[in-house]
């Protein structure tokens, strides 16, 4: 029984497009060793036989079968490699994103125009005072950036994701940067 679940899985099994030009390569790799060996023995023996013409014609197709077979390789090759792209978890694609639009200084503005009743519930008076203005207006951005520097240092002993991650903090810094500098005429309004 269990025999016959394993013969159909075999039966059922079809190699994915990157395993068969792996498998492509592998064939081609053999040949190409094949055809020095053979090429190496008849050089090695030329001197001996008596037939040069026919050797040196056996060499020459032996020679220009070696060159395609390394050009076929070569173009095998490219297609099997996976570009930086397609390393990246698309977990980080979708991060960098949403963080980013959220980072964003019309998103953050907006953000605290719809907190705005909520902290003035909550915070009362000291929503009036320099440093409650502070928090009220840059908790958000300095909390995105938070979330973005704890992310950095969990990846960080990953080379890839640290790179990815150097670009993605550098953007969300920024954009950080940015809502700061739009909100100071907010929070002058809110002060003043």
């Amino acid at each position: 029984m269990e025999n016959n679940k394993i013969q159909e899985t075999k039966e059922d099994y079809k190699p994915t497009e990157q395993e068969q030009l792996q498998q492509q390569i592998y064939v081609n790799l053999l040949r190409m060793q094949e055809i020095d060996a053979t090429i190496e023995k008849y050089d090695y023996f030329n001197e001996d036989m008596v037939e040069e013409e026919n050797v040196d014609e056996i060499l020459q197709e032996l020679k220009e079968e070696y060159k395609i077979l390394k050009s076929e390789t070569k173009v095998l090759k490219k297609k099997t490699q996976v570009g930086l792209f397609d390393k990246i978890p698309i977990w980080v694609y979708i991060y960098g994103l949403v963080f980013t639009i959220l980072g964003l200084a019309p998103v953050m503005k907006k953000f605290t125009e719809l907190l705005a009743p909520t902290a003035i519930n909550i915070l009362g008076d000291f929503l009036y005072t320099w440093f409650g203005t502070f928090l009220y207006l840059y908790t958000p951005t300095i909390l995105l950036l938070g979330v973005s520097v704890v992310i950095f240092i969990i990846v960080f002993k990953k080379e890839l994701l640290r790179k990815i991650m150097y670009i993605i903090l550098g953007i969300h810094t920024l954009n950080a940067i940015i809502t700061i500098v739009s909100l100071i005429d907010i929070f002058k309004r809110l002060r003043g």
